[in-house]
């Protein structure tokens, strides 16, 4: 057994349209994340049956993970006023994630050194978010107006986790 942990970056200098809305602009994520598991082997490699192994770290292997990230999503929401005026707001979302992920991976040493491990994963989620609804320009009885502050939860989602990894043994 081993404990395994990653720490990563979200969306460093990302700055993409993925919504496909004109009324939303320059969307910017800047986060991070955590993730820590316990790697079980449980059918390690041997180079005769019955003999030697070829390492205590290759191997078949099940993994359940806890993953946990924060970053803010930052974006441009532009509005018309009647008769042709353009306002341009700000909107900066807080979004926390969650999720439990059962793993299964093989992992290889080769040359006593140098790591390679596949892996594949399912499991359970959830979102935080939270952040302000824009002042609407509309003279509407919409959801919008007074830039309301949001706060909800999404949970029951599918996680999955897959890759293939590259490390150095120390």
């Amino acid at each position: 057994m081993n404990i395994c942990t990653q720490l990563g970056i979200i969306g460093p200098g990302a700055n993409t349209d993925i919504t496909g809305n004109e009324y939303y602009n320059n969307p910017i994520s800047l986060g991070a994340y955590i993730s820590c598991g316990l790697k079980m082997f449980m059918h390690p490699d041997y180079v005769r049956q019955g003999m030697t192994r070829y390492n205590i770290m290759q191997g078949f292997y099940f993994m359940p993970e806890v993953v946990i990230g924060n970053f803010n999503y930052t974006y441009q929401v532009t509005s018309w006023n009647y008769p042709n005026n353009q306002t341009s707001t700000t909107v900066t979302d807080n979004i926390t994630n969650y999720a439990v992920i059962l793993n299964l991976g093989k992992q290889w040493v080769l040359s006593d050194r140098f790591i390679l491990n596949i892996h594949v994963g399912i499991g359970y989620g959830g979102t935080t978010t939270k952040g302000n609804i824009p002042q609407s320009n509309y003279n509407s009885t919409d959801d919008l107006t007074g830039g309301n502050y949001f706060d909800y939860v999404t949970t029951n989602l599918f996680s999955y986790n897959a890759g293939v990894d590259m490390g150095m043994l120390f």
